[in-house]
């Protein structure tokens, strides 16, 4: 465990993953504040004018987790991507699999720090979020916030440990964090079906409807999901053998005609 925090506070990789969630966390509620003032400024042609209504704290939640699920959600897939490959080296990758016993104890260790990793940038990023929500709007509701923001994170954790078991077959950080971002945005398009309401992991992505009449009751089923999925892609992807079972050289050698 701690080397495998010490390699993402050496690669700098740490650093760029709290700065993508701090942004959303502090850039988007601002913009989505002084957004009348913002397009206000914008320079006009024909008497054109446009109408913005007056944003509401409830607002700038929506527009912090709808911003945190796209860019900070993609560096998030891609970095816990990244540490749970082996690298382009081959000699590296026989150095670890020859020294480790099975896929679970050689991989287990970086999923779980980058998922930690992940989870606490998340809380870093929604923190921000409702400190500029509740200086910004004085009727703010701290309570519904913070429930969005947990749960986000939650779906925040299981996207990322999803990227990373892909990344342990793929060994490619890039395929793997683009090919589970694809695959939870195309699945969020069903979000809205009725055969699939109530228990579709990615709706912890976007647990927007939480700030409204929504309770935590109502995630019950996309948490069990989450884990289930997650679970089931862990015994699948880390059951494997690591090395490919030894040879009896004597029948080798005789099934050759040697």
């Amino acid at each position: 465990m701690r080397y495998e925090l010490a390699r993402w506070l050496r690669s700098k990789r740490l650093l760029v993953l709290f700065l993508a969630f701090a942004f959303s966390g502090t850039v988007v509620p601002l913009t989505t504040a002084y957004a009348q003032e913002l397009i206000g400024r914008l320079p006009t042609a024909g008497g054109v004018q446009i109408l913005v209504r007056q944003p509401s704290w409830m607002d700038a939640a929506s527009s912090y987790v709808q911003n945190a699920a796209q860019l900070a959600l993609l560096f998030a897939c891609y970095l816990t991507a990244w540490a749970s490959c082996l690298g382009p080296d081959q000699r590296l990758q026989f150095f670890y699999r020859t020294r480790a016993r099975s896929r679970f104890k050689l991989f287990s260790p970086r999923l779980a720090v980058a998922a930690a990793l992940v989870w606490l940038a998340s809380l870093l990023g929604g923190g921000l979020a409702l400190y500029n929500i509740l200086v910004l709007f004085e009727d703010t509701d701290p309570s519904k916030v913070v429930t969005v923001i947990l749960v986000q994170s939650c779906g925040f954790v299981m996207a990322s440990l999803l990227a990373g078991l892909v990344a342990t077959a793929t060994n490619s950080p890039a395929v793997s964090a683009l090919a589970t971002y694809g695959v939870l945005l195309l699945a969020d398009i069903f979000r809205g079906a009725s055969w699939v309401h109530g228990v579709l992991p990615t709706a912890l992505i976007r647990p927007t409807d939480l700030l409204g009449n929504a309770t935590l009751l109502d995630y019950v089923g996309p948490i069990a999901a989450a884990v289930g999925l997650v679970a089931i892609l862990a015994a699948v992807l880390l059951g494997r053998p690591l090395r490919a079972p030894y040879e009896d050289l004597g029948q080798a050698t005789a099934g050759k005609g040697v």
